[in-house]
């Protein structure tokens, strides 16, 4: 829920400040992956190699205000209401279909169906994010630059 209010492409906290007021980025994407004992947020943008630092900042300042200003009751609610969309919605083929299966058990032993996982989100408030981005700052930004081919 910490990533989506953070990333959640334009409307995310960086889209609205890195690509709509300050113009450092095409797009942001982000994904979560787990082992079932750590997790990583990934988070990946477009951005002119002359922006990268400038961005990097932005991201650094936006995660440390996700401690100061932690996520609100509506920023809560869309990041609920946008896991249990993709719940119903992102599993369209046989692959992706396979990949939430075993997403599912890495992170519960077991199966999930929809009405458990809005159980558990239903569960989870703004107060419970705001304690959550306290750790959230806590994390490891590595920074991998890509240059044009051949350089």
């Amino acid at each position: 829920m910490m990533l989506y209010v953070l990333t959640h492409d334009y409307s995310g906290r960086l889209g609205r400040s890195a690509i709509t007021e300050k113009g450092l980025v095409y797009h942001i994407y982000s994904s979560l992956r787990t082992n079932g004992r750590q997790t990583w947020a990934t988070i990946w943008t477009g951005v002119d190699p002359d922006k990268a630092d400038a961005l990097e900042i932005e991201l650094r300042t936006q995660i440390a205000t996700l401690a100061s200003e932690p996520p609100t009751a509506a920023e809560t609610e869309a990041a609920r209401n946008h896991i249990l969309g993709r719940d119903v919605t992102a599993a369209q083929s046989n692959d992706e279909l396979a990949t939430k299966l075993m997403r599912e058990f890495v992170e519960t032993g077991g199966g999930r169906s929809h009405e458990q996982l809005r159980l558990v989100l239903k569960t989870i408030t703004a107060r419970d994010l705001a304690k959550a981005a306290k750790t959230f700052t806590k994390g490891t930004i590595l920074r991998v630059d890509v240059g044009a081919p051949g350089n």
